[in-house]
């Protein structure tokens, strides 16, 4: 009976130690892929990432152009909904594109 325990304990070390062995290897393999990818990323230089800036000028910044946005999909739905042609649809697309940075310069003065 002791020898069929003993033989039985045997199998389970051996069974485990070759368990913790193929983790070992796993674990070798995870790390020298995360050592590459790390020495790989720092060959690539990213962004500096700046927070937005949230002062009031730029709160109302972001509403003008929010604003200017709206009006110019507006504009261009109304186009495509009313005009069967298409070159009138891409004319005012086309104008549109040229006149919104003007409209944007009379109506919002930002140089000051």
């Amino acid at each position: 009976m002791s020898k069929e325990r003993a033989r039985l304990r045997a199998e389970r070390e051996a069974a485990r130690a070759e368990l913790l062995e193929v983790r070992a290897v796993r674990a070798g393999r995870a790390a020298r892929r995360r050592a590459l990818q790390i020495s790989l990323v720092r060959l690539v230089p990213r962004p500096v990432r700046s927070r937005r800036p949230d002062g009031v000028l730029a709160r109302r910044r972001r509403a003008q152009n929010r604003a200017v946005l709206v009006v110019f999909l507006l504009v261009q739905l109304l186009a495509w909904m009313f005009f069967v042609s298409w070159a009138a649809r891409l004319s005012t697309l086309g104008l549109s594109v040229f006149l919104v940075p003007v409209a944007v310069t009379l109506l919002f003065d930002r140089r000051s």
